[in-house]
């Protein structure tokens, strides 16, 4: 009993005592400031946020539907008058069986006379109007500059836009690549094409090459539009494209699963029409973390040859289904398992703090005893 009491007094006097008045001092100054910043902290994340902030596009109010997708149009810069030349001369010499230069004609055409009130004018004793006839200008709706201009019209681009306008008729000129000059010798053709840029604004470059690498996943043989089965089903994917955000490192890994399942050599007339669903059900997956979504592709692959004979498609289907559920309920197991860790950090906080509390009530017990002892020691207390 005498050494334990020898030991506390030994300890309150070399490890307690000898902490002076400015070293309290200054532990109390880093406390109020901790308690100050954690103040400070409290007041930013309860500040409301910041007020939601939106922009309509004009093709939102001619569309009537908000616009949702990240689309970003392709930023060009100094583009002059010239450059404009030089596509049209490039697209001209592509097209040389189409109107270039008749833009129109002067027609006579007739008309009702009418009075001033707005009301027909009739032959005399008769219920037949009378006729005028005036000059009028024709527009050649087949002739490729007004096919032009009628995008442009659509769109809102003015003459002085001359990065726009050059942006379109680059996507022009792939797409006219992209026909058999054979197949595209005709008028109505072309016109299609251009109508394209009416109904769909997000129509250029990058869209077109993406959905001209899906209709290569799809059918390796296709070359060039040549007929009008490869014309519906280039445009059937071009719709896809325009109407959907397609992400490019799942694109990657539809053609993975269709280069495994050619390589069986199985083909026949569904197999196309397979693989396009397979690029559809990968798109609208929603698997969304790249190494997640990886994996289950590559485990698909692996047991390619099996799913083949249950019913590619099917199995595929099937699979990812189950893959995006079971990968749901792992989460929500994760999400249990995280709430069980919070509840037992908190727990083992409120047991630490409370020891804290003991220890901190404890050491003034002792710093009490040993100024205690330090007085009795001077003879100054009994």
């Amino acid at each position: 009993m005498i050494k334990l009491k020898q030991l506390f007094n030994q300890i309150e006097e070399k490890i307690l005592f000898p902490f002076g008045r400015k070293t309290w001092q200054i532990l109390s100054v880093i406390s109020i400031l901790v308690v100050l910043l954690g103040i400070i902290w409290f007041i930013i994340n309860s500040r409301p946020s910041m007020p939601v902030r939106v922009t309509v596009d004009r093709w939102e109010v001619l569309e009537n539907e908000i616009d949702t997708s990240e689309y970003v149009a392709q930023n060009i810069s100094n583009c002059k008058k010239e450059m404009i030349q030089k596509s049209l001369d490039t697209l001209k010499k592509s097209l040389p069986m189409l109107e270039w230069d008749s833009l129109g004609r002067i027609e006579t055409k007739s008309y009702n006379l009418k009075d001033r009130y707005g009301n027909n004018i009739y032959i005399k004793n008769s219920w037949i109007p009378q006729k005028g006839q005036k000059q009028v200008y024709v527009i050649n709706e087949n002739a490729v500059p007004n096919l032009l201009n009628k995008i442009y019209l659509s769109r809102y681009i003015d003459s002085s836009n001359y990065c726009e306008r050059l942006q379109i008729l680059s996507t022009i000129q792939l797409l006219v690549n992209l026909y058999d000059p054979k197949f595209l010798q005709t008028e109505k053709r072309f016109k299609d094409l251009c109508t394209q840029f009416e109904y769909y604004r997000k129509l250029d470059e990058h869209t077109v090459l993406t959905a001209l690498s899906i209709y290569k996943m799809i059918d390796n043989r296709f070359l060039l539009i040549s007929d009008n089965e490869s014309l519906r089903r280039f445009y059937q994917i071009l719709k896809y494209v325009l109407t959907r955000n397609i992400n490019d490192e799942k694109l990657v890994l539809a053609n993975e699963v269709i280069t495994a399942h050619r390589n069986l050599g199985f083909y026949d007339e569904n197999t196309e029409e397979e693989y396009y669903m397979t690029i559809k059900l990968i798109q609208s997956s929603a698997i969304n973390e790249p190494n997640i979504i990886e994996r289950a592709i590559n485990d698909f692959n692996s047991e390619i040859k099996f799913y083949h004979d249950i019913g590619f498609l099917k199995s595929f289907r099937r699979y990812l289904n189950l893959y995006e559920n079971k990968l749901a309920w792992k989460e929500n197991q994760k999400i249990m398992h995280q709430q069980l860790k919070a509840e037992n950090r908190i727990l083992a906080l409120s047991i630490t703090g409370i020891s804290l509390l003991i220890i901190c009530v404890l050491t003034v017990i002792l710093l009490l005893f040993s100024i205690q002892n330090i007085l009795q020691k001077n003879g100054i207390a009994k």
